[in-house]
C-alpha cells in the first residue's frame, strides 16, 4: 500500500500543475485531521509555506501566489496556525 501511495504522489507531482497539488495535500489533510466547525473545515497544522512546497514539491514562492490566489477567492484562509476551509465543493471540483 505504501509503494502504491509513493508512486500516485510521484505521478501526481509529474503530471498535474501546482494548485492541483496544493489542493489535493489541503484534502488530504482534512481528511487525516480536519473537523467542521460551523460551515467550515478547519485543519489545525501549522504549517509553512515552505514545508507547503516541500510536501507538494512546488516552489514556495509559487505556493504563497497560490495562496494568496485561494484567499481572494474565498476558498481558504491560511492562517499561521491552521488552514480554515471556506469552500470545500471548491476543492473538491478541482481534485476530484
Amino acid at each position: 500500500r505504501k509503494t502504491r501511495t509513493l508512486v500516485n504522489q510521484l505521478g501526481d507531482s509529474i503530471i498535474n500543475d501546482p494548485q492541483y497539488r496544493l489542493l489535493k495535500s489541503i484534502y488530504m489533510l482534512k481528511q487525516e485531521c480536519g473537523y467542521q466547525e460551523n460551515d467550515h473545515w478547519i485543519i489545525p497544522q501549522k504549517l509553512t509555506h515552505q514545508q507547503v512546497a516541500d510536501i507538494t514539491g512546488v516552489h514556495r514562492v509559487t505556493i504563497s501566489n497560490l495562496f494568496n490566489k485561494l484567499q481572494k477567492e474565498s476558498v481558504l484562509i491560511k492562517e499561521k496556525e491552521q488552514i480554515v476551509i471556506l469552500d470545500w465543493q471548491y476543492i473538491l471540483d478541482h481534485v476530484l
